[in-house]
């Protein structure tokens, strides 16, 4: 019975791993039902933080008996914590962040950024377009829908810089590991680091960048006369001519426009980091005489990391061709967004989290041993001139 579940172990894992990902899509749409019930977050605040709460306590219940299920096919018996322990920290607290913040920042984009909902709860006729430059009005309720959410976007804005930040922490131990404790490859190894500080700190600026546009537009359109600047010939408009929302308006989106390319670098970052880490892992194993007992970093994991790179490199193209082209290359910078940060992403994450513990255990016996071949060769000497000296 065993040896035919030690067979289709693989088998079995990849189902266990397919069921918990199906599982944290299904919440998903739960959130955003929440989110539209709660009109935005301004009504039944207890209720529906407590069904985000739920949902992600059944995610992660049900992943963590995923892990337990595939971890069983190995040693029977095994504790919940040493479970964990199996687990790398670093990775777990990146896939929590990664998801937290990729599910506020779909809330964002489907829900605020679409106009669902306007300032004191009136639904926006949906026969109107939401980017409707001309109309002062439409740009007046824009800014009151952006003032009344500025908290939340911050908070997105925050936690997807610190969710990168996260990131980076078992890229920083994998890059470690690979160099032999910075011994071997130190030129890719040191890009690595340098790229790695450059897309937080990118991420980072572009999030406070925005959070400053974000207050001054909201003190602007509370504090300001926007309606009227005196500039119309109809003396029968009741609205003014409505010029101070057209000039805040294009002001935001030149603020906007300057956070593009640092957003996009970031993505550059990214795949430069996976590009080299796949060819520290495959190209290079391949010159390197290494037993087979040895523990290393999978292939698939590796290929895994270069296709998130290479799809990183398309969303930089993306986004910068927006200007070009706003609707369609949005589309395209989202779709692959999705793909990257809401499934091969923490996928990635998950096979490292696997496996960091044990190359970490690898790596820290591989210097014991050099060590103790250094006081054995130091021992042997001190005899041979011990004994050289007494003959």
């Amino acid at each position: 019975m065993f040896d035919k579940r030690s067979g289709h172990r693989a088998f079995e894992d990849t189902v266990s791993m397919l069921s918990a990902i199906s599982i944290v899509a299904l919440f998903v749409p739960i959130i955003q039902v929440s989110w539209i019930l709660s009109r935005g977050g301004k009504r039944g605040i207890t209720r529906h933080i407590t069904i985000f709460i739920l949902a992600m306590a059944g995610s992660l219940c049900r992943q963590t008996h995923q892990y337990g299920t595939a971890g069983g096919t190995l040693q029977i018996n095994i504790k919940p914590m040493e479970l964990f322990r199996r687990f790398d920290a670093s990775c777990l607290y990146a896939f929590l962040l990664l998801y937290v913040s990729n599910i506020l920042e779909f809330m964002q984009r489907t829900i605020l950024r679409s106009g669902g909902y306007g300032a004191g709860g009136r639904h926006r006729s949906s026969t109107r377009d939401w980017f409707s430059y001309n109309d002062p009005s439409r740009l007046e309720e824009m800014f009151d829908t952006r003032s009344d959410h500025k908290g939340f976007d911050d908070a997105v804005s925050m936690l997807s810089a610190l969710s990168l930040f996260a990131l980076f922490v078992p890229i920083f131990q994998v890059s470690w590991i690979l160099s032999r404790g910075g011994k071997r490859g130190i030129t890719r190894h040191t890009t690595i680091f340098i790229l790695a500080m450059a897309g937080g700190l990118c991420e980072l600026l572009s999030s406070l960048m925005m959070t400053g546009t974000r207050s001054m537009a909201s003190f602007l359109s509370r504090d300001f006369e926007l309606n009227d600047w005196g500039l119309s010939d109809n003396e029968d408009s009741d609205n003014g001519d409505g010029m101070g929302w057209k000039v805040l308006e294009l002001s935001y989106m030149m603020n906007r426009g300057l956070t593009t390319w640092v957003n996009a670098f970031e993505w550059v970052c990214l795949s430069g980091i996976f590009t080299i880490l796949f060819y520290d892992i495959i190209v290079l194993a391949k010159r390197q005489k290494e037993s087979e007992n040895e523990i290393r970093f999978t292939t698939a994991w590796a290929i895994l990391g270069c296709n998130i790179g290479q799809l990183g490199w398309l969303e930089f193209i993306s986004d910068i061709l927006r200007t070009k082209n706003w609707r369609l290359f949005s589309k395209v910078s989202h779709v692959i967004s999705i793909i990257n940060l809401w499934l091969l992403l923490p996928t990635w994450l998950l096979m490292l989290g696997m496996k960091l513990p044990k190359m970490k255990e690898s790596l820290e016996n591989r210097r014991v041993n050099r060590e103790d071949e250094a006081l054995l060769a130091g021992d042997n000497a001190l005899a041979a001139t011990s004994t050289a000296v007494l003959s």
